[in-house]
Parts: structure tokens; C-alpha cells; sequence
């Protein structure tokens, strides 16, 4: 039977050590051309994974930030030197342009251009312990609570409003509170069980 006349899916049978016959038989391109890969073609780098490893590329740095003019240093170094109108000022400020704010401070922990060959990363501290010990978790401690969630309790959440104070009226109608004062109530005593006259003196009959 040719592959164009598998009309249901159902009945395609499955043959030992072979793919599944597709249904669509000679509608797809690699019916036509057995050397046809489906999917989308990749276009690869030509800097292979290989030579990324071997080679440490750093990235361009930018340049050294320049610290501006300081007007207002200016201005009181000037008045020390006895200026009083606008044209003095000017005229101390056109000779003294090394007046300026401190220096821009950078990252410290700025990029540079590393030559090293050898492999990078901090060298693992020789250590006694026996493997055994490590994966029977001998150094850990199991002594903490809760410790697998932060503490939250001292944490300040920006603008929540306090707790609103107790009035009067609600201090009035809570029970557990003494009178109209936020003060607990006292314990009482407890009461006896109230029963008529004529039965307090009435004997079991059991």
C-alpha cells in the first residue's frame, strides 16, 4: 500500500525497530528530500565555546568622571578676599576655575584590564573532614527554630499609621477590663451555686 493512502491514524500498526509511520505520507518536504531537517536554522558564531574559556575579553572602560566647578566655594573664597559687587565676583571666578567640588567618587570595585593565564577564582581551603561526616550533616545545627524564615518583628514598614487609642466608651463596654480604665479586671472568687430553701437541707436518696 503506498504512504499517500494512510488515510486513518488509527490503524498505522508499529513495527519493531522502525519510527512509526507518519500519516501524511508524501505532503511533507522530507518525503521529497531525504536530506531535509525540519526546524529553524541557527546561525552560529564563528568564536567557538572553546576559545569564550580560554580567552578573558574585558569590556571597553568609560572615562574618568570630571568634577564640576564649585560656585559656591568661589563665592566665599571671594568674599574672604574682600569682594562686594557682582563684577568682583565674576572676575574671581574667570581666575580661579581650579576652584571645584570633590572629586566624583567611583565604584570600587572598578573593571581592569586582567593579562593572566591560568585559571581564575579563590583556591578551596584544605579542609579534615572526613566526607562521611559532610553528608551525615555532623556539622550542622538543628538548634535554631523558625530558621528557615526571617525575623519580621523589627521590621519599620514606611508609612503605616499607629494603632488608634481606646476610648472611653470602648474601655466601658469590654469585659475583661476593670470599670472604664484599660486595668485587667481581678479574679473573683467563684460564686455558689444558687438553690432554693427547701432543697438545701434535703438528703440523697441514693
Amino acid at each position: 500500500m503506498p504512504v499517500n493512502s494512510y488515510q486513518r491514524k488509527t490503524l498505522i500498526k508499529d513495527v519493531p525497530g522502525k519510527v512509526r509511520a507518519c500519516a501524511y505520507g508524501g505532503d511533507l518536504p522530507n518525503a521529497r528530500n531525504n536530506e531535509h531537517a525540519f526546524g529553524k536554522n541557527v546561525d552560529r558564531d564563528d568564536e567557538g565555546a572553546g576559545s569564550v574559556i580560554s580567552r578573558w575579553t574585558t569590556a571597553t572602560l568609560s572615562k574618568e568622571a570630571q568634577s564640576q566647578v564649585s560656585i559656591v566655594k568661589q563665592n566665599k573664597m571671594a568674599c574672604k578676599q574682600g569682594a562686594t559687587t557682582s563684577q568682583a565676583f565674576r572676575n574671581f571666578q574667570k581666575n580661579h576655575p581650579e576652584i571645584r567640588k570633590n572629586k566624583a567618587r567611583t565604584g570600587g570595585n572598578q573593571q581592569q584590564n586582567y593579562k593572566r593565564i591560568g585559571t581564575f577564582g579563590k583556591p578551596t581551603v584544605p579542609s579534615e573532614a572526613a566526607m562521611s561526616s559532610l553528608i551525615g550533616g555532623e556539622y550542622t545545627s538543628y538548634d535554631i527554630d523558625h530558621e528557615e524564615y526571617p525575623d519580621m518583628s523589627g521590621q519599620y514598614k514606611r508609612g503605616k499609621l499607629p494603632n488608634p487609642r481606646t476610648t472611653t466608651a470602648a474601655n466601658g463596654h469590654n469585659v475583661n477590663t476593670d470599670g472604664l480604665t484599660t486595668n485587667p479586671k481581678p479574679a473573683q472568687s467563684a460564686k455558689e451555686p444558687f438553690i432554693m430553701k427547701k432543697f438545701k437541707n434535703a438528703k440523697s436518696k441514693v
